[in-house]
């Protein structure tokens, strides 16, 4: 990626600022969840990434780790100064996983120390992000106790992203998708927060709306994330809704894309990232399957023993 640097100078203020505030007390409606069974017409996913498939990173594009790498040069990741790699999933549920531990050093050393990172990411394609098109986003994800993932205090800690095409020529280079990891001081415990960002592409940053799900993240425990976005600047006709363990968290009519004042507009890509606050300490996620489709039938997850019987 170009202008990474761009993006970490302004991470974590990206992160902060004016909000429009949207605490949902409970959940509004039930989605298929982790057995798949989807209540819509079922079309094929345009990206499944699913290491029982292939038994390594591939078909993801891109990984980084202090330093981007492609994917078909090196499908089996690394482990150093960041890792990379597809592991036995630690809790027996999901076959192969992806694992991504962030470290102190797996950054880029110049430009860049604000923030470490690991991701996997897909470069922009004409099947997802696009203007007036709607997608779904359906992904496993899952924190591991015992110290091993450990988040920054704040709201630097990213897991997932829709982020803004590297050249194009952003003022704030800031994903309008977030999914992320707060504690703030004084917070007795981490919780999972969503945060959507689009319009007019300006900075400081315009209203943003953030969704928390204020009770203490589950270690140990596989999350489905499922989102649908139909993209748009503007928010008459961009929609957002995200679903958490098959319960809906939070449904509106946003703008989720950015615009220039030229009426140019961001083209994002999908990316599956550890991304903070810099810390001392190593820091480890498991993503599970990752699919994107034009149906929420498309996205279903797959039965781990079927995939693993393809290899």
């Amino acid at each position: 990626m170009t202008a990474f640097s761009n993006r970490i100078a302004v991470g974590a203020a990206a992160l902060t600022g004016v909000a429009a505030w949207l605490l949902l007390a409970s959940p509004l409606l039930s989605a298929g969840g982790r057995t798949g069974r989807a209540r819509s017409s079922s079309s094929a996913p345009y990206f499944v990434g699913d290491a029982n498939l292939t038994g390594d990173l591939k078909p993801w594009q891109y990984f980084d780790s202090g330093g981007t790498h492609s994917v078909s040069r090196m499908p089996n990741g690394v482990t150093e100064p960041g890792v990379v790699r597809v592991v036995p999933d630690p809790l027996g549920q999901e076959g192969d996983v992806y694992q991504e531990t962030v470290t102190p050093t797996s950054r880029w050393s110049v430009g860049a120390t604000d923030g470490d990172w690991t991701y996997l990411y897909n470069a922009y394609s004409r099947n997802f992000g696009v203007d007036g098109k709607a997608d779904w986003i359906h992904f496993a994800v899952m924190f591991p106790g015992g110290g091993a993932y450990r988040n920054t205090r704040g709201e630097w800690n990213i897991l997932f992203e829709s982020h803004p095409e590297a050249d194009w020529p952003s003022a704030c280079q800031v994903a309008e998708l977030t999914l992320t990891v707060i504690q703030y001081t004084g917070d007795r415990f981490p919780y999972l927060a969503f945060r959507v960002l689009g319009g007019d592409n300006a900075c400081p940053l315009q209203a943003s709306h953030w969704i928390y799900r204020k009770t203490p993240l589950r270690r140990n425990h596989w999350y489905d994330v499922l989102i649908h976005a139909v993209w748009s600047p503007n928010s008459d006709v961009g929609l957002v809704q995200w679903w958490l363990d098959g319960k809906l968290m939070y449904s509106a009519h946003v703008a989720d894309l950015w615009q220039q004042p030229n009426g140019s507009v961001d083209h994002p890509q999908f990316e599956l990232n550890n991304y903070r606050l810099h810390a001392s300490w190593p820091s480890t996620i498991y993503y599970g399957q990752a699919l994107l489709g034009p149906t929420r039938g498309s996205v279903a997850f797959r039965s781990v023993l079927a995939t693993k019987s393809k290899r």
